[in-house]
């Protein structure tokens, strides 16, 4: 997970590779991307270098699918803020890589109300 939100930009297209299949698709807060447009929003947080602590604190394993809610922080535009994110996701039982990924998560500055995706 931090791989995907810190590693270096010349990395962005690799960590891709590695986790998501060529048909993966990713829907953040009802915002669909595909396989290039989440290797083109990897390398957009590579380039931003954010500080990103996530912690796991649920995960559970069925199969082919997986779902997991974290929390944690991440510098965000220069403010310490902290999130929460639900994810399920389908692997690929033949390479173990991500054929979907779905989101929803809240975050904003620490030790105050979400500002953003709250509905």
């Amino acid at each position: 997970m931090e791989w995907s939100l810190t590693g270096s930009l010349e990395d962005s297209a690799a960590y891709a590779e590695s986790v998501q299949t060529p048909t993966y698709y990713n829907v953040m807060n009802g915002n669909r991307l595909d396989y290039g447009g989440s290797v083109k929003e990897i390398a957009e947080r590579h380039g931003k270098g954010a500080e990103h602590k996530p912690v796991v604190h649920e995960f559970l394993c069925d199969g082919d699918q997986l779902a997991a809610r974290m929390g944690g922080t991440i510098m965000v535009g220069g403010v310490d803020s902290e999130f929460e994110n639900f994810m399920f996701a389908k692997v690929d039982k033949v390479t173990g890589r991500l054929e979907w990924l779905v989101e929803r998560a809240i975050w904003g500055p620490i030790g105050k109300a979400p500002k953003h995706s709250v509905s």
